[in-house]
């Protein structure tokens, strides 16, 4: 187990607000503390630990390398208090820090929250893992692992130690017929089929529409009479798998088992997957983005509750059934309101996509992003759990071209298939779109045309062309069963609603035989007119993570709407039953759908042939892959702004996904890799023509850690490609070659004009993380370029690992190769040690010039000082809007989510406090110390910042009270060689105590136990003292013994220099190899 290495600028302070202890004025006995390993463990101590005293040191509890959160019983804490390998700091119950409390109180109001919304009388508690309230009137639901919901204010817990933070309940908020094929295409344009506008959608000319397929949706009900889920062979019966039912797989009730009229669960559940039972009605037109997957619902709202989601339910459960039933896809559209009360909810979601490898979680960003009446951005709005490192996060963009025809009267009449005329739809008429919705028999394509006259009886569904019209003239037609009216007379009103459309045309055609209606734009073509709708979220997260990741459009989508719950009877396929709303909520459902679309891709076999084939049938499809495929398909957006370019903004992540552009090019893919601590993969892959970019995404999972963690990611992943060139391009297109340091996908973007034919290197390499807890890090590479597709030859579909031989793919610039990676110079990092670490002065004033989105590197000496020194950043002049990220190190870079970062967030102007630990317990202890720091910069433009770095009391050298208790030693952080554990091999998770009534070794048989370590110490010292006695002659002896070998090796290399000196040999000036392991060099 590595030790936790400090001093190393990490301090409660950061995630607490007070040195308050628990129990205040009592003996501190049980609670809540910062476990702090000093020293490496054994294999046999761990076991000890593990196996006597039942602690559990487990990533979901570790805030840093070494250094755990964990409840302590009375018997665990009497014996860790007295281990000298154990630094422990009580957690105060209060909660988490205000520091930055300042970026959440903007008037980010969520222009979607209903004004019956109001503060909640239930408490958040988060707690031992099996905790129940000592009262036990008090009525609680689990709500995972280690958070609770009570039914009673949180005073009621102010004694309970099992407890480490009380809350406020806030609970859940509440956050497609041309959408359909828009994903699938990336085009506005539109084609006419079947006698409808709609938008080309090849996924379902595959015959890929979501079969086989299971979408869950948690949300407020759902209308299982809506012509979109209705069976009417089978009936719904809750808490129950239905295995035959056409559309439901399972609905369970959470809250109960119905939703409010025109509730928010049945219009995502529609736009996921919903699929019209009258197939030729109008409204099939609107069905779902997987119109053949299957829902699972999970209700977890009240119907009498139109504010949220009330209902409180076991998430963790939840997820538990969701893998039993077979969900692969999880659509959530809610979230909460983003603070730090809610790094725990994030941490479960890091946790629950960890534990289920093969679910992919999909959640709404958020609507806090702006207003609509003014352009201010609201930054760090992204909802939790939407800011997890391992779920897809969803922002919203206005609608598609397209779907302005639903809500316009502009059309144009196409007579006998060559003569077009505008036309317009008049307003006391029906709309023409409407009328398509409502009867199917009433597609207008290749109508019969009938010239108006007074003796016609009967129309019979004709296109009815009058010269000089009334309204009593047109209520007569549409009275004989016309389909629609042609007029050239203005009329502004008719006093009663003519039951079908009506339509204005300044010159009237004289002749035709039949005539179709063709919708119409009012707007020309425009390009990259997509773009953030203006409510959804934005970044970064509060832990500075780059969200949403990908952004699909959610602005005035169309779909199912639910009928009065008291109503029994099925739903007709009308225009009433759909309605039209917007939000990251209908985007996310969205995206969910074609999520599931891309999994029953590789399910059926499609990849590499396109065609379905068993025998090409992927198994274990991970959420890693899916993830990285919507992303690698996503096209940039350049908003606000924000460049375009390879990696994600914190408006728009990485752009909106188009199918298109993944499927129907050359596609390889590596569905499973994996990479153990410092290792490289390196894949080939060779480009034989430059008419395309090339794309590459890596995704992966990250091990999930505490809520308070300091640490960006456990493991750090990276993605590299070097060019037949030689160029480096670098994940995420940081420029200079910064590395990704904070999420866990990925992308690089060759563009057109920079692709080379040859064989390009992709590389994928992990950091020194410790395989304590995980053996290896499992991750997905998805791959499109200018290749041949079907030549599985030069590439073959699955690309091979290359055998690098321990060779650097590119030159280290500044460093050295060891063993087929760059270990840099001294001021250098990176992948090829071209990125400079700038050295900087305490005291002085610099300004940085920023692009957006970069990354820069520093080092200050700071001198001596202990604990009670506080080296500041200060900033004193940026940019409104710009968002400044800091890290930091004491011990040197090879990547920033190595062990000893914190990260801290600035905006504008203001201070950033670094703060050391005392180590060992002592706060007198300090060192020479060396800050190394990184700056990175959330901002639309380019930016220079003006900051100054100062310390309190800086000293030179340590002053005399201090140096009593100073060691001058480097402290070596362990490598994961190093370092050993004992890991159960049935579970990678040790039970955590809960009370202490816990099967572990009483207090007296504790303290036996340390007397008799204490004694051995004892004697071993007494035998030292005597060793070192009889030594000091033996050492006084072998001194002698070595001066004398010197003196007579020096008399005969003086001989043999005189005898050779003319016969001299031509010295080899080229630089020594350097004895140095790439572990060391980490260091």
């Amino acid at each position: 187990m590595p030790l936790c290495p400090v001093p190393s600028g990490y301090s409660l302070s950061h995630i607490l607000p007070t040195n308050t202890l628990l129990n205040s004025g009592h003996p501190i006995s049980s609670g809540w503390f910062l476990i702090q390993i000093l020293s490496l463990l054994s294999t046999n101590q761990v076991k000890f630990y593990q196996s006597n005293y039942n602690l559990s040191f487990d990533t979901r509890y570790q805030i840093y390398t070494g250094c755990f959160e964990q409840y302590l019983n009375k018997n665990q804490y009497n014996f860790l208090s007295k281990d000298k390998n154990f630094l422990l700091t009580p957690i105060p119950k209060t909660g988490y820090a205000n520091s930055y409390q300042h970026l959440f109180e903007s008037n980010k109001e969520d222009p979607f929250k209903k004004a019956s919304e109001s503060a909640s009388e239930k408490c958040l508690i988060q707690a031992t893992q099996n905790w129940k309230p000592a009262d036990p009137k008090i009525y609680f639901k689990k709500k995972s692992y280690s958070l609770f919901v009570a039914n009673v204010s949180c005073s009621h817990f102010a004694t309970d130690d099992r407890i480490k933070i009380t809350l406020p309940y806030k609970g859940k908020k509440l956050n497609n017929r041309y959408l359909t094929g828009f994903l699938q295409t990336g085009s506005e344009e539109g084609v006419f089929e079947n006698g409808s506008y709609v938008s080309p959608h090849p996924f379902y000319d595959l015959g890929i529409r979501g079969e086989r397929q299971i979408i869950a949706v948690s949300d407020t009900g759902v209308d299982t009479l809506h012509n979109f889920f209705y069976d009417p062979q089978h009936e719904v019966v809750i808490n129950k798998t239905l295995e035959n039912h056409r559309k439901i797989h399972a609905y369970y009730s959470c809250a109960d088992s119905t939703d409010v009229r025109n509730g928010h669960g049945t219009h995502v559940s529609g736009i996921a997957l919903g699929e019209a039972l009258d197939k030729d009605s109008g409204i099939a037109l609107y069905n779902g983005v997987a119109p053949k997957a299957k829902l699972f619902f999970f209700d977890i709202g009240y119907s009498h509750d139109t504010s949220g989601l009330s209902g409180v339910y076991d998430e963790e459960e939840i997820c538990n059934i969701m893998d039993r039933e077979g969900v692969k896809i999880n659509s959530n559209s809610w979230g909460y309101s983003p603070d730090f009360t809610t790094l725990y909810t994030t941490a479960e979601y890091d946790k629950f996509a960890y534990d289920h490898p093969e679910m992919l979680f999909v959640f709404a960003a958020g609507n806090a992003g702006g207003s609509s009446l003014h352009s201010n951005l609201f930054y760090f709005s992204i909802d939790s759990p939407s800011d997890s490192k391992n779920v897809l996060s969803i922002g919203s963009t206005n609608s598609t071209k397209l779907s302005e025809i639903d809500y316009r009267r502009n059309w144009k009449l196409v007579i006998d298939d060559k003569n077009e005329y505008d036309v317009t739809c008049e307003t006391y008429s029906l709309n023409l779109w409407a009328a398509t919705l409502d009867n199917p028999i009433r597609k207008f394509y290749q109508k019969p045309i009938k010239f108006y006259k007074e003796s016609d009886a009967n129309y019979d569904g004709s296109i009815v062309f009058v010269q000089d019209a009334t309204c009593d003239l047109l209520t007569s037609i549409a009275n004989k069963k016309a389909s629609a009216i042609v007029i050239s007379t203005v009329i502004d009103i008719c006093p009663s609603y003519i039951n079908i459309p009506v339509l204005y045309i300044s010159t009237l055609p004289q002749e035709g035989t039949y005539a179709t209606f063709v919708p119409t734009l009012l707007y020309p073509q425009m390009n990259n007119r997509m773009s953030r709708a203006w409510y959804s979220s934005v970044g970064p997260t509060i832990t500075g993570r780059t969200k949403p990741d990908i952004v699909v459009p959610g602005q005035y989508i169309v779909s199912s709407a639910a009928g009065d719950p008291n109503d029994k009877n099925p739903r007709p396929a009308t225009t009433n039953t759909l309605v039209s709303e917007m939000g990251t909520s209908m985007a996310t459902p969205a995206a969910a759908g074609l999520a599931s679309l891309l999994r029953q891709y590789f399910l059926d076999g499609f990849y590499p042939t396109r065609k379905a084939s068993t025998k090409d049938s992927i198994q274990n499809i991970s959420s890693s892959l899916i993830r990285a495929a919507l992303v690698n398909s996503a096209s940039p957006l350049n908003e606000a702004g924000f460049h375009s370019f390879s990696g994600p903004n914190i408006l728009t992540g990485f752009g909106i996904p188009n199918m298109s552009t993944l499927f129907l090019k050359p596609l390889r893919i590596i569905p499973n890799g994996n990479l153990k601590p410092n290792e490289k993969h390196v894949y080939p892959l060779n480009i034989q023509h430059k008419n395309e970019s090339i794309r590459v995404t890596m995704g992966y999972l990250d091990p999930p850690l505490s809520g308070l963690s300091i640490t960006p990611l456990y493991a750090d992943l990276d993605l590299h490609i070097v060019s037949p060139s030689g160029k480096l391009y670098t994940g995420n297109g940081y420029s200079n070659n910064r590395t990704e340091m904070m999420n866990t996908i990925e992308r690089i973007i060759i563009p057109v004009n920079e692709v080379e034919t040859g064989q390009y290197k992709i590389i994928v390499t992990a950091n020194s993380y410790s395989d304590d807890f995980v053996d290896s890090i499992n991750y997905s590479l998805v791959v499109n370029g200018p290749f041949d597709h079907f030549d599985y030859k030069t590439n073959p579909i699955y690309i091979p690992l290359y055998d690098s031989k321990q060779q650097c793919e590119t030159t280290c610039l500044y460093g050295k190769c060891v063993n087929g990676r760059c270990v840099c110079d001294k001021l250098y990092h990176g992948f090829d040690c071209s990125s400079q670490i700038q050295e900087f002065e305490l005291q002085k004033q610099y300004k940085l010039d920023l692009d957006p989105s970069d990354i820069k590197y520093f080092q200050i000496p700071l001198g001596f000082y202990d604990v009670n020194d506080q080296p500041t950043i200060a900033i004193s002049s940026a940019t409104s809007g710009t968002y400044f990220q800091f890290f930091f190190a004491d011990f040197g870079f090879t990547s920033l989510s190595e062990p000893g970062i914190i990260s801290a967030i600035g905006s504008g102007g203001g201070r950033i406090y670094y703060h050391p630990i005392a180590l060992n317990g002592t706060d007198e202890y300090f060192r020479n110390l060396v800050l190394y720091f990184a700056v990175k910069v959330h901002s639309p433009t380019p930016d220079t910042v003006t900051f100054t770095l100062s310390v309190n009391n800086p000293r030179e050298t340590p002053t005399p009270a201090m140096t009593n208790n100073y060691t001058p030693s480097e402290s070596k952080i362990p490598t994961p060689s190093e370092s050993q554990i004992y890991i159960p091999s049935e579970s990678k998770i040790s039970p955590q105590a809960t009370s202490d009534s816990s099967e572990i070794k009483t207090t007296q048989e504790i303290e036996t136990m340390v007397t008799k370590e204490s004694n051995s110490s004892v004697d071993n010292n007494q035998k030292n003292e005597s060793n070192q006695k009889s030594g000091l002659v033996i050492t006084m002896f072998s001194m002698i013994i070595v001066f004398s070998a010197i003196l007579v090796m020096v008399l005969v290399g003086f001989v043999i220099v005189i005898a050779f000196r003319k016969r001299r040999a031509p010295i080899n000036d080229e630089k020594k190899n350097m004895d140095i392991s790439y572990q060391d060099a980490m260091l």
